[in-house]
């Protein structure tokens, strides 16, 4: 998935530390992404926008969960009646 916009950008300074003081959205990104095998890239350039692409291993994407939705659930429900 990859999300842009075209906003002010992000300091490149900013970028390459690993974390900032009270800042914690790309550090926990990073961390999520990591949990379940992705790989989180941030590209920006100041006045420019920021671009965040996560890409997820098929593995865990297609993973059938032990417990759907609710809302998955009642689908099934529904089409076996």
């Amino acid at each position: 998935m990859r999300v842009r916009d075209d906003g002010k950008g992000i300091d490149p300074a900013v970028l390459s530390q690993q974390s900032r003081e009270g800042h914690y959205g790309l550090p926990g990104m990073r961390e999520r992404a990591t949990l379940i095998g992705a790989k989180l890239t941030v590209w920006s350039q100041v006045d420019a926008g920021t671009e965040l692409e996560v890409c997820v291993p098929a593995s865990t994407a297609y993973a059938t969960a032990g417990r759907g939705s609710w809302f998955s659930r009642r689908i099934v429900a529904k089409t076996k009646t």
